[in-house]
């Protein structure tokens, strides 16, 4: 079954295993501020690709700073 929702096609993006397209999903949730996402998001911040983890962290900060410093030390 196709996602439907922009939210889930994000989400279906950011399991994939390319690097590229993880990040670029990630963007996309942040640009788009899709905060459902932000456990997703976090994840990936902690795994992979560290280009893909910077994008995850910034998007991270712009979903909420004070959250961000406190769980990713």
């Amino acid at each position: 079954m196709m996602p439907t929702s922009t939210g889930q096609k994000m989400k279906c993006c950011m399991n994939d295993v390319d690097g590229h397209i993880k990040g670029d999903a990630v963007v996309v949730a942040g640009r788009m501020n899709l905060i459902d996402l932000k456990d997703r998001v976090a994840e990936i911040a902690k795994e992979g690709f560290i280009d893909v983890r910077v994008k995850a962290l910034k998007v991270l900060v712009t979903f909420d700073l004070h959250e961000t410093l406190t769980s990713t030390m």
